[in-house]
């Protein structure tokens, strides 16, 4: 029941737009990592250009193919943050590296993520100086816009990039799963047998006296008669009849 009432909560829950597009992105790049591989496993299987592959050499390839299929559905992805643009809401790594162009306080800078300009908040300044680059492994999101002053004194507006933590990811997780499972197909209800003919109820019935000839010639007749007269002008009929020898 408890089970049944968590189903039901995370089936309702709202995911927050940004922690909705990582689990997409993270889906997009499983699935895009399963094709590449069935793709690989097919022209491993069937080469346009050498022999297939014997019995013992197909099932070690099999083997090897659902191996690496468990550890591409296993395996951790890490959605890039710009792989869209640095537009509100996107969420995701920057595994490169950033420059820093100026400390702002000990936990904000400006700093450049490739050609765009971006204020990085939630992060360590400790150490790090201007026009240094650095790498921040960690989880971030695109939150909004702010306003700075230049050092020549005017007003720009840039995108606010902070870090996000991962645990907030996590904690949705298992709402994402539920709500993006693929529907159990319908059982189709089993078609009833097709109602037999009445030829083919009195050819079963023809069968069964003839059994029967041998074990009980009397109870055979009986029977004869009756596919005779309740299955008129069908094949058995005329064939008991010429067993009865009429």
């Amino acid at each position: 029941m408890l089970y049944l009432l968590l189903l039901t909560f995370a089936a309702d829950e709202v995911i927050p737009p940004n922690v909705e597009y990582f689990f997409r992105r993270e889906t997009q790049m499983k699935y895009n990592a399963i094709a590449t591989e069935e793709r690989m496993h097919a022209g491993a299987m069937n080469p346009k250009n050498s022999k297939k592959p014997g019995l013992k050499k197909a099932k070690e390839l099999e083997k090897q193919h659902e191996e690496r299929l468990k550890e591409i559905r296993e395996k951790k992805y890490r959605p890039e943050l710009k792989q869209d643009g640095l537009k509100d809401g996107a969420i995701g790594y920057f595994d490169y590296n950033i420059r820093v162009l100026q400390i702002q306080d000990e936990s904000s800078m400006l700093a450049k993520f490739g050609d765009d300009l971006v204020l990085l908040k939630g992060v360590s300044t400790k150490g790090v100086a201007d026009d240094e680059s650095v790498k921040y492994p960690k989880l971030l999101t695109v939150d909004g816009t702010a306003s700075y002053t230049s050092v020549g004194g005017g007003k720009r507006t840039v995108m606010v990039v902070r870090t996000f933590d991962e645990s907030e990811v996590e904690k949705y997780r298992a709402a994402w799963i539920e709500q993006n499972r693929e529907p159990e197909p319908e059982e189709k209800p089993k078609s009833l047998p097709k109602p037999m003919s009445r030829d083919e109820v009195a050819a079963s019935k023809l069968e069964l006296a003839k059994d029967l000839m041998e074990k009980n010639p009397t109870a055979a007749k009986k029977r004869l008669q009756e596919i005779i007269d309740k299955y008129p002008q069908t094949e058995a009929a005329k064939e008991s009849a010429k067993l009865l020898g009429n």
